[in-house]
């Protein structure tokens, strides 16, 4: 069974976020930034725009299951990806006009033989998230939507080990889609 990360854990995470990050609030950002999480009372979407950004990046990477639930404001927040995985929705707001996502849903993780329970639940998972992601691809009421793509398909939801492969995967993807980026942003 997948082990929940105590609340040392969870400190150690907190304390790379903030490090990492170099500043405390929205307000310190050049470039506006929207985070979701979900509430777990009332599973309704949260919306963090402006606040603790730290807290917020928190609260958004709980991974239901795995991860402890944030609390803040006597809620208790998990990924956002729960309801809304690719969050687009949420620029249709903000009067955007280009959008470039990169959707790593799309992915088809193959089932070990033999998959246990934590095996079950995560391919469940993935294949909600695939699913919600593309209906909310498809819903996108934006004109410009480009979407990457990378194929992470033989990597683990929890595969923290091949990062530097992963992320080469998403530089891959993004190239190939230069020319329709450049097009667009000009």
């Amino acid at each position: 069974m997948a082990k929940i990360f105590a609340a040392a854990s969870m400190q150690k995470i907190e304390n790379f976020i903030k490090d990492f990050i170099k500043v405390k609030d929205f307000s310190e950002l050049k470039i506006p930034l929207i985070i979701n999480a979900t509430d777990l009372s009332t599973g309704k979407e949260i919306v963090f725009n402006e606040g603790n950004l730290a807290d917020a990046i928190r609260a958004s990477i709980n991974f239901p299951g795995y991860f402890a639930p944030k609390k803040i404001e006597n809620r208790y927040l998990v990924d956002g990806g729960l309801v809304n995985p690719v969050p687009i929705s949420l620029l249709q707001d903000y009067g955007v006009d280009v959008i470039i996502i990169s959707n790593t849903y799309g992915r088809k993780t193959k089932i070990k033989e033999n998959p246990n329970l934590l095996d079950v639940v995560k391919q469940s998972v993935d294949i909600m998230q695939s699913e919600l992601s593309y209906a909310k691809i498809n819903g996108c009421q934006i004109k410009k939507l480009i979407v990457i793509e990378p194929d992470v398909g033989d990597f683990d939801l929890f595969d923290f080990s091949h990062n530097s492969e992963i992320i080469r995967l998403g530089e891959y993807a993004a190239k190939a889609k230069m020319d329709e980026i450049e097009k667009e942003v000009k």
